[in-house]
């Protein structure tokens, strides 16, 4: 990860993004934060098949976690979410779903666009 100002670039920033994750239409705030701040180990953030570590906290914490692949051809990119329970009560099943399907949606959507991205820009990697 080192200290790559342009690895930080999002750490303090808030996105203010309206999407849907399973619940209809909905605004979120996506607050971005260092991966050390977030809890990760900083001696295992230097191991050089790290690629990028995105965090964010707010009602949902979520990690983005691409890495080069195993396979030795591209990135694998691995997401978590953790979620909160609301009053003692769990996540309705509804938006895990709906925010499943929206996953997949969209990291489809970058598998395809990225590669021209990269090759446009002649970005390796």
């Amino acid at each position: 990860m080192g200290g790559s100002a342009y690895k930080e670039r999002l750490w303090g920033s808030t996105h203010l993004v309206t999407e849907d994750i399973g619940m209809g239409m909905g605004d979120i705030a996506i607050n971005f934060t260092s991966p050390i701040e977030f809890g990760f180990d900083a001696k295992k953030l230097k191991n050089p098949n790290i690629l990028s570590i995105i965090c964010s906290v707010g009602s949902a914490n979520m990690v983005h976690i691409a890495r080069k692949s195993p396979k030795g051809i591209g990135i694998e990119l691995r997401t978590r979410f953790w979620f909160p329970l609301h009053d003692g009560h769990s996540v309705p099943e509804e938006l895990l779903r709906g925010l499943t399907f929206h996953a997949l949606e969209e990291y489809s959507h970058l598998g395809q666009l990225l590669p021209k991205v990269c090759e446009e820009f002649s970005l390796k990697n």
